[in-house]
């Protein structure tokens, strides 16, 4: 069984184990704590998670509010990663990608706490500065999502020195592909996320428009 905890401690073995499991790997961004960004993403500054498999962590995301220009918007799945192995916990393609361990058993999660800190929009960014092949399909992931109506393109600027594309979550839509593929699954989800129907709704024609 999937279990979901909050990254708080960076004594935690399991967590150093995946980091260094990510640097042989070659994922860069999730290579240790500086890359993950630890210290910066405790508290109300942002919010890391991990899944766990039998004690072990072969996942994580995150989600912190945004300044600035930004202000308002919350980005989601934040150093976003999994352990290859573990790539194919679903095996199975899936349009929605929902084979994904972070877009479908942690996005639920940072979508409330988002939520619970006023978010008025969920984004997710993509590096557009196509220096790698996993760069470029991750930006052609968001654009056949946007076909199947789970995001649409909001902009395309600079963030923390990188040039990046925004595409904002559709919260209504996915939550429902999200509740259907849990369904489908077996997956255990945040009982917050799969009632209150009318509770997401209101979010999402006023505060997420």
């Amino acid at each position: 069984m999937l279990e979901v905890r909050p990254l708080i401690d960076p004594g935690d073995p399991q967590l150093l184990r995946f980091l260094a499991r990510c640097a042989e790997e070659g994922i860069i961004n999730n290579s240790s704590l500086k890359a993950i960004k630890f210290s910066q993403m405790q508290g109300e500054s942002g919010c890391l998670l991990g899944v766990f498999k039998d004690e072990a962590m072969i996942s994580m995301a995150g989600a912190h509010p945004l300044t600035g220009d930004f202000q308002g918007a919350f980005r989601v799945l934040f150093r976003g990663a999994t352990l290859p192995e573990w790539r194919n916990h679903f095996p199975f393609l899936n349009k929605d990608h929902m084979n994904s361990l972070p877009f479908s058993v942690l996005l639920p999660h940072l979508i409330l706490w988002s939520l619970k800190r006023k978010a008025q929009k969920l984004v997710i960014t993509t590096n557009v500065d196509f220096k790698t092949t996993k760069t470029s399909n991750t930006h052609r992931l968001m654009q056949n999502l946007e076909k199947r109506g789970l995001v649409t393109f909001w902009q395309e600027c600079e963030l923390f020195n990188t040039q990046q594309g925004f595409w904002e979550l559709n919260l209504l839509e996915y939550r429902k592909r999200s509740l259907e593929f849990a369904q489908r699954q077996s997956l255990a989800l945040p009982g917050e996320w799969i009632h209150n129907d009318r509770f997401f709704e209101l979010v999402a024609f006023s505060n997420l428009r």
